[in-house]
C-alpha cells in the first residue's frame, strides 16, 4: 500500500515535469487507467453456480492511475517528444544514451513509474480495482489547472500536488464506503477460488471484503505499519520534488546546448 502511494507521487511529480519541459502552461491534466505494464499474470474466472471466482494471479500497476494531458498519456507525449528531439538533433537510435544521456535518464524515470506492476493474487487487484476507479476523479480534481515556466516555482507546485495526491491516495473513505456497500448486499464482492492451485493466492481467505477490510483497518490505525510508512513517506516529499526537478533541468539543459551547438 505504501509503494502505491509513493509510485503515485512520482508518477504525478514527473507528469508536471514533463509538461514543464514541453512548454505546457495549461495541460488540461487528468487521470484513468494505466497505459503500459511491465508483466503479466496467469488469471482466469471458475464460475460455480451463480458465483463467478477468479483464479490465478495478475500483474497489478503500483500507480493508482495514469496522469493525461489533453487526453494523452504523458508517457506517450514524452516518448513522442524525445523521438522528436532525436529526430531534429540527428541522432541514431544506437547512440541516444550517449548523446541524450540526461533525457533517457528522464524518460526512462518516467516509463519505468508508468510501467511499475507486481503480481498479487486475481481477486485482490480486482478489489482494487474498484476503488482505484473511483480514485482517478479524485486525483484528477487536486493535479493543477497550470504549470509555471520557472523552476523555482515548478518546485513549489510539485509539492504542493504532491501533498495532495498524498492525502487522497491515504485516504480510507473509498475503503470504507466500499467495505460498507459489500457489507450490506449492495455491491457483489471479488472472490478467489478456494481451489485455487497455488494457496497463496488464497490469502484473506480470498474474499475481496476481508482484504479491504484490512486495507481499511491500516489505513484508519494510527499506530499500523502502513502508517508508519507513510508518515515517514510524507517526510520525503520534498527531496522527491527536488530530484524531479533536478531531473528535469538537466534534460532540459542538455537539449538546449545540444540544439545550439
Amino acid at each position: 500500500m505504501n509503494t502505491r502511494v509513493e509510485t503515485t507521487l512520482r508518477k504525478g511529480m514527473r507528469a508536471l515535469g514533463h509538461c514543464y519541459l514541453q512548454g505546457v502552461t495549461i495541460p488540461q491534466l487528468s487521470v484513468g487507467g494505466a497505459r503500459y505494464q511491465r508483466n503479466s499474470g496467469d488469471s482466469g474466472r471458475v464460475r460455480v453456480g451463480a458465483v463467478s471466482y477468479f483464479t490465478g494471479t495478475q500483474a497489478a500497476h503500483l500507480g493508482l492511475g495514469s496522469v493525461r494531458t489533453h487526453g494523452r498519456h504523458v508517457a506517450d507525449k514524452a516518448l513522442e517528444a524525445f523521438s522528436n528531439l532525436r529526430g531534429r538533433l540527428g541522432i541514431p537510435q544506437k547512440d541516444i544514451q550517449n548523446d541524450l544521456p540526461d533525457n533517457t535518464f528522464w524518460l526512462s524515470a518516467l516509463q519505468a513509474a508508468e510501467a511499475s506492476t507486481w503480481i498479487q493474487a486475481a481477486f485482490i487487484n480486482q478489489a482494487e480495482a474498484k476503488i482505484e476507479g473511483l480514485l482517478h476523479k479524485e486525483l484528477a480534481a487536486v493535479m493543477p489547472s497550470s504549470v509555471p515556466k520557472e523552476a523555482g516555482e515548478l518546485l513549489q507546485l510539485m509539492q504542493t500536488v504532491a501533498l495532495r495526491i498524498f492525502e487522497t491516495t491515504c485516504n480510507p473513505q473509498l475503503h470504507r464506503t466500499r467495505v460498507a456497500r459489500v457489507s450490506k448486499g449492495e455491491l457483489k464482492q471479488v472472490l478467489q477460488y478456494p481451489n485455487d492451485t497455488d494457496p497463496a493466492n488464497l490469502i484473506f481467505g480470498g474474499q475481496g471484503l476481508v482484504y479491504l477490510e484490512a486495507a481499511r483497518q491500516q489505513m484508519d490505525n494510527e499506530n499500523s505499519e502502513f502508517t508508519a510508512l507513510k508518515n515517514k513517506l510524507k517526510q520525503t516529499i520534498p527531496a522527491m520534488a527536488e530530484e524531479t526537478v533536478d531531473m528535469v533541468l538537466a534534460a532540459e539543459t542538455e537539449a538546449l546546448n545540444a540544439i545550439n551547438q
